[in-house]
């Protein structure tokens, strides 16, 4: 079952690695059996697809943004709780 990126903490203490199907087709059914988890980012309309390069693109900015914060908050004390 996938996850909203929306509500989606990334494991920043351990390694992360972002798996990225093929546009047309996702990700392999034998891949999705040893994910720990699967993102989703969340569409609106007709269409339900993005470029793969945007999903990632999307993906590894958020990724980012949650290791910027995590790293406020544990260096200065400010940042967003975690």
């Amino acid at each position: 079952k996938s996850k909203s990126i929306f509500n989606y903490k990334f494991p920043i203490d351990g390694k992360v690695v972002i798996l990225l199907g093929i546009e047309s087709e996702g990700i392999p059914a034998g891949l999705l059996q040893v994910l720990d988890d699967c993102v989703e980012i969340p569409q609106f309309g007709i269409l339900r697809s993005l470029n793969v390069h945007v999903s990632g693109a999307i993906l590894i900015w958020e990724y980012i943004k949650q290791l910027a914060m995590k790293s406020d908050n544990t260096i200065t004390g400010t940042g967003a709780p975690n």
